[in-house]
């Protein structure tokens, strides 16, 4: 079902949480991603996990928590000797409702400079968490 559920499991006291369910799944990880609405297979969730990689090429994979009701902003920063002051890279996720969420374009600043980059914050997957009652 997803590359992360071994490791979740893991983390997770299963008296606490029910199992982790799979809301979506980017079917291009490895192309740009520009801004789209997204739909999430369920609303039976009180959390997810949004997982997402720093580019279209890389293997370095990052987590962001984002509480059910509530979107929240991905930023990423970059030391970088070709920018003075380093990269801020940043990528918003609004919320519509509890299965409609948009993942906007990603956006590079450096400096004072910010442009379009949606070769960057690339998203992969979401997996809900249900809090046992």
């Amino acid at each position: 079902k997803s590359i992360f559920f071994a490791a979740i499991n893991s983390l997770h006291n299963e008296e606490i949480y029910s199992k982790p369910a799979v809301l979506w799944t980017n079917s291009s990880p490895t192309s740009n991603f520009a801004s789209q609405t997204i739909a999430l297979a369920s609303d039976n969730y009180d959390y997810f996990d949004l997982f997402y990689k720093q580019g279209t090429s890389s293997t370095m994979v990052m987590c962001t928590r984002v509480l059910k009701g509530y979107g929240t902003r991905v930023i990423l920063s970059s030391v970088n000797s070709s920018y003075a002051g380093g990269l801020v890279y940043q990528r918003t996720l609004t919320r519509t409702n509890d299965t409609t969420y948009t993942l906007g374009d990603c956006s590079k600043q450096s400096g004072t400079t910010v442009e379009t980059d949606n070769a960057s914050l690339i998203p992969i997957q979401i997996i809900g968490y249900k809090y046992e009652v």
